[in-house]
């Protein structure tokens, strides 16, 4: 999903879409909030259905932690550092398979 997931702001009127889609493709990050809406964003289909699918087990297991009273640590630092250098391997690989003109293959999850 990459390091955060945003919550961006969106502007209705001139100029309004172009901001919110230079947020949307200006770093790592898979995922965002906007307002009540949530987006979800992969290099195929296939691999933003897993997205969502990994956000929603994560934002459960969120709230459950927080319903438990407990202090919330943060996922260790390697964790995120491999997880995060297999997104971007992953995304190269596919930018690549587009380049040549072809569909990207399968990935390895996260």
């Amino acid at each position: 999903l990459g390091p955060t997931v945003e919550a961006l702001e969106f502007r209705p009127g001139p100029g309004g879409f172009a901001g919110l889609q230079k947020n949307l493709f200006r770093g790592p990050s898979n995922a965002f909030l906007l307002g009540d809406y949530v987006i979800v964003l992969g290099m195929t289909l296939e691999k933003a259905l897993f997205n969502a699918e990994l956000l929603e087990k994560c934002s459960k297991a969120y709230v459950l932690a927080r319903l438990s009273g407990q202090r919330i640590k943060q996922i260790p630092l390697y964790v995120r550092v491999i997880a995060n250098r297999r997104l971007i391997k992953d995304e190269t690989r596919a930018a690549a398979s587009y380049a040549m003109g072809e569909i990207p293959g399968g990935f390895t999850a996260y």
